[in-house]
């Protein structure tokens, strides 16, 4: 790929990353208002929100390990390799 495809590219990919960013923002913004309103259904135009509380239970890796180390290290699994793409400013 030549270089103004590349600049090009790489221009687009921060464009539109610092547009998901600001659409991020505003949706986090409106959640929070309807989270405000508490357990329900909530209808929009051509949406419904439903909002529940629960209490999830989770697996506490640190305590299982403190606790029986052994027997963690027998369990621990090597994980698939992440290929990442981070913007930074000039």
């Amino acid at each position: 790929m030549n270089p103004t495809k590349v600049l090009k590219l790489v221009d687009d990919y921060a464009i539109a990353s610092a547009a998901a960013k600001l659409a991020a923002e505003a949706a986090d913004l409106a959640k929070s208002k309807i989270l405000a309103l508490g357990d329900g259904s909530y209808n929009g135009t051509a949406h419904k929100v439903v909002v529940s509380t629960s209490i999830p239970v989770r697996f506490d890796a640190a305590a299982f390990k403190e606790a029986h180390p052994s027997l963690y290290e027998s369990f621990k699994a090597q994980g698939n390799a992440v290929t990442s793409a981070r913007i930074h400013g000039r």
